[in-house]
């Protein structure tokens, strides 16, 4: 079986307690998808950084800038259950993994992910955003 979990975690801006509350909520549900299933995840509105020495098992060696608190949530939801954030693991121009452009200063940024199980990562073949 495929567990699609397609999700919009709430900006930045948002109150501390309402992100808190909203991945307590996200983990819990991922708890009780079984281990045998396959498990993707998407969106997140974050950004996690390209230390993959940092997030080992987490982060493949293509990521794209630095960790914001959103981020750091996202990263800590990987962790027990082991997910990996599949858009690091592909070497592929910057255009076909950034998702949103700063309105201001024009930099694109990954927000989107696509997490799956870490005993699933050869089942991806390749993870990338469309222009």
């Amino acid at each position: 079986y495929l567990t699609l979990i397609s999700v919009y975690v709430h900006t930045l801006t948002s109150e501390d307690d309402v992100k808190t509350s909203f991945y307590n909520l996200l983990d819990r549900t991922i708890q009780t998808i079984p281990a045998h299933d396959k498990l993707v995840l998407e969106d997140f509105n974050g950004r996690v950084s390209s230390n993959h020495c940092l997030w080992n098992g987490i982060l493949g060696h293509h990521g794209i800038g630095k960790c914001n608190a959103n981020g750091q949530l996202l990263l800590g939801l990987c962790a027990e259950p082991e997910l990996i954030i599949t858009d690091s693991l592909f070497h592929l121009p910057t255009r076909q993994k950034t998702t949103w452009k700063h309105p201001r200063f024009k930099h694109w940024h990954i927000l989107d992910y696509v997490l799956t199980r870490s005993k699933d990562r050869r089942d991806v073949r390749i993870t990338r955003s469309m222009p």
